[in-house]
């Protein structure tokens, strides 16, 4: 619905094209998560870019609610999903205990489903034989996790003491030039809010920092100026400076 009148918003005007007014029921009823983040991400924009005119028209906080509702709405099927994994993950470990057994097993991409999914490798990291370091992911009481991926490589060492043995390197850094260690991290509710708060000081920082670095640009120069009329075939009368001993 968004995507109706979006494209027109960049047309040069007096007032931007308001984006439309979805009800909260029919926002609580979208199931698909990767709609509902961009259209948050959308109406997040359209609300930091436009808020004074927004005031102006007093449906600043009608948009607020649209925009939280769309938080609130991803949030819950994330905690859906989530539950879901838990389901998975409870359910194997009562096999286990049926079994009087939690044993150890070696890594297979098979398990990637049990994790989230900002945690999972992509198939081309598979193909590439990432598997993850020694001892991850990491659990964190506060519910976040973090996993590191490393390409194993196919060097061969010798055993201490035995020139004659030879086994594959596994060291997780062995392989790091051609492959580098990827390292991915999956937020709690809390931290989830963090995270994007930070994202968005880190945007807000960058566009602050490519402001500051246009002060030097040559369109912002007096210094430079004075130079180009200095050597036109018919230079203006030259500039005086503030600082008296620049007058030379």
């Amino acid at each position: 619905m968004y995507n109706l009148f979006y494209p027109y918003f960049n047309k040069p005007q007096n007032a931007p094209t308001l984006p439309p007014k979805i009800s909260i029921g029919d926002i609580l009823a979208m199931p698909n998560k990767r709609q509902l983040i961009e259209l948050e991400r959308k109406y997040d924009k359209f609300l930091n870019d436009n808020q004074h005119y927004l005031l102006l028209l007093d449906v600043l906080e009608d948009y607020l609610d649209i925009r939280d509702t769309l938080i609130i709405q991803i949030q819950r099927i994330q905690r859906k999903e989530q539950e879901h994994r838990s389901e998975i993950i409870i359910n194997i470990v009562d096999m286990n205990a049926n079994q009087n057994s939690l044993h150890y097993c070696d890594y297979s991409h098979d398990f990637q489903p049990m994790l989230p999914a900002s945690l999972r490798l992509s198939h081309t990291q598979m193909l590439s034989g990432y598997v993850p370091a020694p001892k991850e992911p990491k659990e964190y009481k506060c519910g976040c996790l973090s996993i590191k991926y490393y390409s194993p490589c196919g060097c061969l060492h010798k055993h201490q003491g035995n020139d004659t043995l030879n086994t594959i390197c596994k060291k997780p850094n062995c392989n790091e030039a051609k492959f580098p260690m990827l390292k991915k991290h999956a937020y709690c509710k809390g931290h989830i809010k963090l995270n994007i708060a930070r994202q968005k000081c880190e945007e807000k920082l960058l566009k602050i920092r490519e402001d500051l670095g246009r002060i030097k640009r040559n369109s912002n120069s007096l210094d430079y100026e004075d130079y180009q009329n200095s050597i036109a075939p018919k230079p203006y009368p030259k500039r005086i400076s503030r600082f008296p001993w620049k007058n030379v």
